[in-house]
């Protein structure tokens, strides 16, 4: 019978080389960056359509709930990420 609370021998050695590994690191960290830049600035333009759109609301004499604000600031930020989803796919090659 076999032992099932043994432990399997794993090699612990990788199989990419230091270069390797160092250019994946970076590939990533610069994804990251990338990635962050583009997510703050849609944290920052739903702020902005918050505020826009209260303001909006204001000057016609009604005042705009909080939920509406945060729903104004929900589309607003959807709507940039399907616009920068939909301009990456544009951009990358047919297959």
């Amino acid at each position: 019978m076999t032992n099932y609370l043994e432990p399997i021998p794993i090699s612990a050695e990788p199989k990419a080389g230091v270069i390797a590994r160092v250019v994946a690191f970076l590939a990533a960290l610069c994804i990251l960056i990338v990635g962050g830049v583009f997510s703050i600035g849609a944290v920052l333009l739903a702020a902005a359509t918050m505020a826009i759109s209260g303001h909006a609301w204001r000057r016609r004499g009604r005042v705009l709930s909080a939920g509406g604000r945060w729903i104004a600031a929900s589309c607003s930020a959807a709507i940039l990420l399907l616009l920068l989803a939909g301009l990456g796919a544009a951009m990358a090659p047919a297959a």
